[in-house]
């Protein structure tokens, strides 16, 4: 099993997206960086970045190994640049924005093959108002996807090699006849 990574799927917003809607894609860090700064970089915006959210499993359905499904949840944070229009008392410009930033998530992630052992396409499970200020709007948009643990993702025991001792047999077929017993 490949490991569930959000850097492959960055990678694939990145592929795929190109700049068109996302100006800047990233991770974790990138996602501090942006919400720290005082005065929003317009160049950056809009944002999207992914970070892993919670990890949920089945009971192990196997008698003698491991057979799990883990349901693995990220989340896309897409930050929206709120200072562009002061006309816009209502903030619908960035309401159309999150939807069109939505939908090409959608494009970039929906039937996506990607290497981690999914048993079932990546879904989404829905969004979210995060944050909201005067320079800034912050969406999450969670996804999830089901992978399958096996016994071959645990510890595998060392294979001893052979040491070439010689076998042993005994033969272990019981004396018959009535001398067999010791008696004192």
């Amino acid at each position: 099993m490949a490991i569930f990574s959000t850097v492959e799927i960055i990678k694939q917003i990145k592929a795929v997206d190109n700049g068109q809607t996302f100006k800047l894609v990233g991770g974790a860090a990138q996602i501090a960086r942006l919400l720290d700064m005082e005065n929003i970089n317009q160049e950056h915006m809009p944002f999207c970045g992914v970070v892993p959210s919670e990890g949920q499993t089945t009971d192990n359905e196997a008698l003698n190994g491991t057979w799990q499904t883990l349901t693995e949840y990220f989340n896309c944070v897409i930050i929206l640049d709120n200072t562009r229009n002061n006309l816009d008392t209502a903030g619908q410009t960035c309401v159309v924005d999150f939807y069109e930033c939505r939908d090409a998530l959608f494009k970039c992630i929906y039937n996506w093959n990607p290497s981690f052992n999914i048993t079932k396409p990546i879904s989404f499970d829905g969004y979210e108002l995060d944050s909201l200020t005067v320079s800034r709007i912050v969406y999450k948009a969670t996804f999830k996807c089901e992978i399958t643990i096996s016994s071959d993702d645990g510890y595998q025991s060392p294979q001893f090699p052979d040491w070439g001792i010689d076998k042993v047999e005994v033969d272990a077929d019981p004396v018959i006849g009535s001398n067999h017993l010791i008696t004192e």
